[in-house]
């Protein structure tokens, strides 16, 4: 502004070049970063989703190792069941229906 005032055109067409130049670079600043950060988004979502994937692999394993283990679980408690039933129904026969029909009522 003082280049103009003094009269001095030339400097003035320089300092408002090298002003222009600047707002541009400025604009070229901002759009580089607004894309830096898009890529550090995407970065980060990509971590996140691999964690999170692990961690679904993770769960998946557990969810069948307990799943086979319910199903030991059970086939030994159908096991123990079934020898039990059988027992019992040896004992009914031995005792006769009544000793055993006392016999299971204390139990209980």
């Amino acid at each position: 502004m003082a280049a103009i005032q003094r009269g001095n055109i030339e400097v003035a067409r320089i300092h408002a070049e090298d002003a222009i130049l600047q707002r541009n670079q400025a604009i070229n600043f901002l759009r580089m970063s607004a894309r830096v950060d898009a890529v550090a988004a995407r970065v980060q979502i990509a971590v996140t989703m691999g964690k999170i994937s692990a961690l679904m692999d993770k769960f998946e394993h557990q969810f069948e190792t307990l799943y086979v283990q319910t199903q030991q679980m059970e086939d030994t408690m159908s096991s123990t069941r079934t020898k039990w039933l059988c027992c019992f129904k040896k004992w009914q026969m031995k005792l006769g229906k009544k000793l055993f029909e006392c016999f299971w009522i204390m139990l209980i």
